[in-house]
This record gives structure tokens, sequence and C-alpha cells, in this order.
């Protein structure tokens, strides 16, 4: 019997596997870039590029255990605060899911930036409160305005490129 996609539910224009694969490659360069290269916070934040173009076409269950997963992924890597990603990135892969009911036509370039910055900028925010919260001190102003919105801009350059470049996201843009 042939899987029949869910009633509402967007579908990839490249393809159930071209996505995945897709999801594996920007993982893949985040942790070339920033840990292989030593490019560090100049390189591109692809988990949450892969993130938010994954769960555009998934359940909230599968968006958050992306989500857990590419947390986990990143907090590998953290000495401070250890499961801060985890959390932002759940959290975001969760919310990432409900713009399918609230943008049902996805082709206009204005929706992906502010779909692609505020999914950047909401997850480095809900990190710097979970940092707060793990007792790392740090301003307000300097983290999520001189940092993260420079940050969210870069990653919805790179997230629209990669929208461009590969196709639609979801059955309504094909």
């Amino acid at each position: 019997m042939a899987e029949r996609p869910l009633s509402g539910t967007p579908r990839l224009g490249i393809g159930s596997g071209a996505a995945v694969a897709l999801t594996l490659i920007l993982v893949f360069f985040h942790f070339v870039l920033r840990l292989g290269l030593g490019v560090g916070a100049g390189a591109p934040d692809l988990l949450t590029v892969a993130l938010l173009l994954h769960v555009r076409r998934v359940r909230s269950g599968t968006a958050a255990c992306v989500g857990f997963t590419l947390g986990m992924l990143e907090d590998a890597f953290t000495l401070v605060a250890f499961g801060a990603n985890t959390v932002a990135m759940t959290l975001v892969g969760i919310l990432g899911v409900q713009t399918r009911a609230f943008f049902v036509s996805t082709t206009s370039l204005s929706f992906h930036i502010v779909y692609f910055v505020a999914g950047k900028w909401l997850r480095d925010f809900i990190h710097w409160i979970l940092q707060h919260a793990a007792g790392v001190r740090s301003g307000f102003i300097e983290p999520m305005v001189f940092a993260a919105v420079p940050a969210a801009l870069y990653a919805a350059l790179v997230g629209v490129l990669i929208v461009r470049l590969v196709g639609p996201f979801s059955e309504s843009e094909s």
C-alpha cells in the first residue's frame, strides 16, 4: 500500500529523500565550517537553517525530535550551559511547524526572510535566556542586538539562497 501524505502536510518540492539529504549536508557543513576550518561564529548557523527548512514539511513530534537531535549535536561541543542548545532548537522546531497554520502560501521572498530571521533570532534568544538562568551573566544589548541580529540576517541570506537554489519546501510553493 502506498504511503499517502497527511492532509495539510506540506511536502518538500525536491522529494522526501532529498530533503533529508539536504538537512544532513547542511549539518555536515555547519560543523566543517565552525569546527573543522575554525571559522567559528563567522560561519552561518547552518543547523538552524537546516532545522527551519526541515520542519516546514513534518509533524510537530518529528520537528521536536529533529530540533532535539540538532541541539544535542551542538551541545556536544559546548562547555557552558549544556542543554541550552537542545531546548532552544527543540522549541524552534516546534514553533517552525506552527508557521504552516498561519502562512499557507509561502512563495514570497519576504516570508522566507522573516521566517529565517525570526527563527534564528528566537533560537539565540531562548539560548540566551537559558544561559542566563544557568548563571552565565551577560547583558542583553550586546548578545541579542549586536551579535544575534547580524547572525539572523546572515542565516536568512543563506536560507533564502538555499530555497532559491533547491526549490520550494512545501506543496503550496510548487
